[in-house]
C-alpha cells in the first residue's frame, strides 16, 4: 500500500512538472547590440551573413533585437561601398 502511494505521488509530481513546462512555453530574450564606434547601418544576421536579418544599427550604433529564442549566433555585416 505504501509503495502505491509513493508511486502515485511520483507520477503526479512528474505530470505537474511536465505541465508547468508546457504552460510557460519557450523563453524569449531581448538583446541590445551596441557598436563601439557608433556606426550606423550594420546589419545583424542570425547565424551567418545572408541568414535571417534581425535588425540594423541606428545612428548611435545600437539595435534592440527582441523575441530571440534559444541559442542564437549574431553576425554583424557592413555593406561595402
Amino acid at each position: 500500500m505504501l509503495y502505491r502511494k509513493k508511486h502515485l505521488a511520483l507520477v503526479v509530481l512528474l505530470v505537474a512538472l511536465l505541465l508547468t513546462g508546457c504552460v510557460q512555453g519557450t523563453k524569449t530574450y531581448t538583446v541590445t547590440v551596441e557598436i563601439d564606434t557608433g556606426m550606423a547601418g550594420v546589419v545583424i544576421y542570425e547565424g551567418s551573413v545572408g541568414g535571417k536579418v534581425l535588425g540594423t544599427t541606428n545612428a548611435q550604433g545600437k539595435v534592440e533585437l527582441k523575441n530571440l529564442k534559444g541559442e542564437v549566433k549574431l553576425v554583424g555585416h557592413v555593406q561595402e561601398w
